[in-house]
């Protein structure tokens, strides 16, 4: 999806069991060192006698490479057509996440109380520019609330993965992110177990429902609390998605994922996206492989 980063592209396990799972805290014992994307697109119609295709395209969807300084994340690398476009740079106190800077003076603030990250700050230099409100009910979350304070956020940097990574939606009405000044939008949880098993995306004039389902494997970004080049991973859930229901304008698109594995440790995810009616039909494939340390 589109909603949360410039280009569509966007963890160990038994053994490999993540060290720390709190929020603003990733330590995995496995680290990832790159992330790859690729894509397919194919769309047909119905000419009254058979399904012709109407376009097919396939291609590179850019690249992350992970940069570790010991057990602490240091920085992303975001690259498109092998270029370099920008470099995400994080700041701890401690082992907890606190800032996470891009080009051009840009950073996003996490705010913590307890323990629970309680409100994620948006700012362009020192001016701040928006907000998500985080709730928790019994130890995990349940509701994020944006409210933009001034241009849109869209303009300075997409709206971050650290939040979810769960194929949500981002402002339609608004289009591409373009939030005014006191815009704002919500996303709510339902939870079964550790896995997050329903989304509702609400704002002033548009509605949309996720529904998961999952594997028994261990989400390789469990616990992690940025990544953008993930639009398939359930970061705060503990298991891979099997599958995606989206519920958007009176229709149902459907997400497959399937994984290759070795050992516990995801190297190959597919995820494959399908829509239809009765003349018209569009399948969107993307592959993510990973490479770990």
């Amino acid at each position: 999806m589109k909603h949360w980063k410039f280009v569509v592209m966007m963890i160990a396990l038994g053994a490999l069991m993540l060290s720390c799972t709190k929020e603003g805290k990733y330590n995995p014992n496995k680290k990832i060192s790159k992330i790859t994307h690729t894509y397919s697109y194919k769309s047909e119609y119905w000419d009254g006698n058979s399904w012709v295709v109407d376009e097919e395209l396939s291609g590179d969807n850019g690249s992350a490479v992970w940069n570790w300084d010991g057990k602490q994340l240091e920085s992303i690398d975001y690259y498109s057509a092998g270029v370099l476009t920008y470099t995400e740079h994080f700041t701890y106190e401690g082992n907890r996440l606190t800032s996470i800077g891009y080009a051009g003076g840009g950073h996003y603030d996490l705010v913590y109380e307890k323990g629970k990250i309680t409100s994620i700050e948006l700012y362009d230099g020192s001016e701040r520019i928006g907000v998500y409100g985080v709730t928790h009910e019994g130890g995990k979350i349940t509701k994020i609330a944006y409210t933009s304070f001034g241009r849109s956020s869209a303009e300075v940097h997409p709206l971050p993965f650290f939040l979810l990574g769960l194929n949500l939606p981002g402002p339609k009405e608004q289009g591409n992110m373009n939030a005014p000044k006191g815009a704002s939008f919500e996303y709510e949880f339902e939870w079964a177990g550790k896995n997050v098993k329903h989304c509702t995306y609400r704002s002033a004039n548009y509605m949309e429902e996720s529904f998961y389902t999952y594997d028994k494997k261990l989400n390789p970004l469990y616990g992690m609390w940025e990544v953008e080049g993930s639009d398939f991973q359930t970061i705060i859930s503990k298991n891979n998605v099997s599958r995606v229901e989206l519920h958007s304008d009176n229709s149902i698109t459907l997400t497959d994922y399937s994984y290759t594995y070795q050992g516990d440790v995801p190297t190959i995810a597919t995820g494959t996206s399908t829509s239809s009616s009765a003349t018209e039909r569009v399948s969107y494939s993307t592959s993510t492989i990973y490479d770990y340390e």
